[in-house]
């Protein structure tokens, strides 16, 4: 092959790669709604509560975010010198169910964990350990969703403006494989530089 040839093709080749590997513009859009298992997890006792909210469903999203998964609650009438206590009760699922705006797809993905330690009438101690993987991955059409739990704020005593919560992060990519340029597109661009080297090779032979 010719060196013009090589010139000439390179950027034709360039050009074929960027149009095959583009990916489309614009932040990919869907909805999530986070549920607990349970709205209230009683203590060992039974006296005492720790109560969750089931947040309603989060407006169209636009790209990655942070979002609630519940807030947290304590509820207790015990005495601090008793308090209510959570060594064998506290176990909660919380779920996501995202629907993808584009293909009207959706899909769930769950988070267990378990709640510990005391609250009574005037103090809290609760503590939070995630019992499952911390990350999750949902594919919905050609969008992937990555959800991260936590991290996790203890909650106040009873009295206390101060709720707990459980926070969550979702990240999302688009997946897509752009089509490449049409067959008949191929062959046009190859024919012209074809074309183009053909012409230059003869002009160059009359002129010597």
């Amino acid at each position: 092959m010719s060196r013009l040839r090589k010139a000439l093709l390179v950027p034709v080749a360039v050009w074929l790669l960027v149009a095959a590997s583009q990916a489309q513009a614009g932040l990919i859009n869907y909805k999530y709604n986070w549920a607990p298992s349970s709205l209230g997890i009683a203590g060992d006792g039974g006296s005492g509560l720790i109560k969750l909210t089931n947040e309603p469903a989060g407006p169209i999203t636009s790209g990655s975010s942070d979002v609630a998964a519940t807030n947290i609650k304590t509820v207790s009438s015990a005495d601090p010198e008793v308090p209510d206590t959570l060594n064998v009760q506290g176990a909660y699922t919380l779920t996501v169910q995202i629907t993808d705006i584009d293909s009207g797809l959706s899909g769930q993905l769950s988070f267990a964990g378990k709640l510990g330690g005391t609250f009574s009438a005037h103090n809290a101690n609760v503590t939070n350990k995630f019992t499952d993987q911390l990350t999750k991955t949902l594919t919905l059409d050609k969008h992937t969703y990555t959800v991260t739990i936590g991290p996790y704020t203890p909650p106040g005593p009873p009295d206390s403006e101060n709720k707990g919560a459980i926070s969550s992060h979702i990240d999302v990519s688009n997946i897509q494989i752009e089509k490449v340029p049409e067959p008949s597109t191929m062959a046009l661009a190859l024919f012209g530089v074809s074309s183009l080297g053909a012409g230059w090779w003869r002009r160059r032979r009359l002129a010597a």
